[in-house]
């Protein structure tokens, strides 16, 4: 008997200890105030608090030291204006009229906080490649008196010093620099960020608001590419994006020339063939150029070369321009010009600036010689090409041009298309 007492015992032992466990992992009962709140919370920063209630026809949140004070969002956000413990209740009026509260408390620990600045950069706010840039947090609170920098491409690239000095020397358009900063003594800490253009002043803009990027290319609408030689080589469209850009980017611009060879006028004495590719009417990513000021003219470039063609399997690009003056007088002669204007302002709600008339600035010829040309393609690997010139005059609306050579590769890639002010 003594043995079959103690079974029992122990199978309902069992069983409520199965009960309880399967208790815990029940999804909230309706009629049950139900709650997420943040597990750190930091004054003079936004906190969201989660009413997970079911059958909730409305709430109260009340937040003591809290802006606001109260909330009747599901989802509240709300920002304690000091640290230490604070009541926090959650007043719910049910789908059957009935009502409960539920009353806790929150610690909420000391504000911290700043920006990073730097010291020694350009007068447009670059950093020159090789010189020493010394970094701090200004308009510190919370008095931080611990600190973790990162410096993308940055040497050193990490520093515990409150006021770090770092160079660079690989061109970046942004580089991102990080610093968590802290409080031994209140144990608080957080994360500030600020982005820095390595290298020369980039001219030409993207447009996140309008997904409009016809520099990089990680955007869906990367502008209105031309293509010509003779027919019209638009349709079908040359250009597509293609995945993996050149510097880590994701995308690029791909010039499919087995398009273009099928279209275009072939030289009957050389056999060859080329496009001429420009931007001309990319909306707003074109540029302002000032008389004196230097300039710089870069993208990175890679090609797919044609199988078994070895003499021409290193060739670059036939030239690399830049083109002054986006809208030229023989498209206010059909009409095109006026169009052009009213679309812009349509998109910017702004009047674009105009020089009617294309000024050649700039042109760097493909030579034949490796040791003479600039846009030489030594693999199949990407790489940037620059240019340096003087601007004589001053323009608007200009842009980058290039000609492509199809008979030496089948496709071309093309990313970080960029006309640069070079900073003296």
């Amino acid at each position: 008997m003594k043995t079959l007492r103690y079974s029992v015992l122990v199978m309902g032992l069992g069983m409520a200890v199965l009960s309880s466990c399967e208790k815990t992992e029940e999804a909230p009962k309706a009629g049950t105030i139900e709650y997420k709140a943040p597990e750190e919370i930091m004054a003079g920063t936004p906190a969201t608090f989660s009413d997970l209630t079911l059958n909730a026809a409305s709430r109260v949140w009340t937040f003591e030291d809290g802006e606001p004070a109260t909330s009747t969002d599901a989802e509240a956000s709300v920002t304690f204006t000091s640290a230490g413990e604070k009541e926090v209740s959650l007043k719910v009026t049910f789908n059957n009229n009935t009502v409960d509260t539920k009353t806790f408390t929150v610690t909420v620990s000391a504000e911290i906080g700043g920006e990073i600045e730097a010291s020694g950069l350009t007068p447009m706010g670059c950093i020159r490649l090789g010189e020493s840039v010394s970094f701090n947090i200004a308009n510190p609170v919370g008095e931080p008196d611990t600190y973790s920098w990162t410096f993308e491409g940055g040497t050193p690239a990490t520093s515990t010093d409150a006021a770090p000095s770092v160079s660079f020397d690989t061109r970046d358009r942004e580089m991102t620099v990080t610093c968590v900063i802290g409080n031994t003594a209140n144990n608080v800490k957080t994360t500030v960020t600020k982005t820095f253009v390595v290298g020369n002043y980039p001219l030409r803009t993207v447009y996140p608001e309008y997904n409009y990027d016809a520099v990089s290319f990680e955007y869906p609408n990367f502008g209105t590419w031309n293509c010509y030689n003779g027919k019209d080589i638009n349709n079908p469209f040359p250009y597509t994006i293609a995945e993996g850009g050149a510097c880590g980017t994701a995308h690029c611009l791909k010039i499919d020339t087995e398009i273009i060879k099928e279209q275009v006028t072939i030289d009957q004495e050389s056999g060859e063939f080329w496009a001429d590719c420009f931007m001309r009417d990319c909306w707003g990513s074109n540029s302002s150029i000032e008389a004196g000021k230097k300039y710089e003219v870069s993208m990175w470039i890679k090609a797919d070369h044609i199988a078994g063609d070895t003499e021409n399997n290193h060739r670059g690009l036939g030239c690399i321009q830049i083109i002054g003056g986006w809208l030229e007088n023989w498209m206010y002669d059909s009409g095109l010009g006026l169009n052009i204007e009213q679309g812009y302002k349509q998109i910017f709600g702004e009047d674009p600036q105009i020089n009617a008339g294309g000024k050649n600035i700039l042109e760097a010829w493909y030579t034949g010689e490796e040791e003479e040309s600039v846009n030489m393609l030594p693999d199949d690997d990407w790489h940037r090409f620059s240019v340096e010139f003087t601007a004589t005059e001053s323009l608007q609306n200009v842009y980058p041009y290039f000609r492509v050579y199809g008979n030496w590769y089948s496709a071309l890639y093309i990313d970080e298309v960029e006309l640069n002010l070079i900073e003296e």
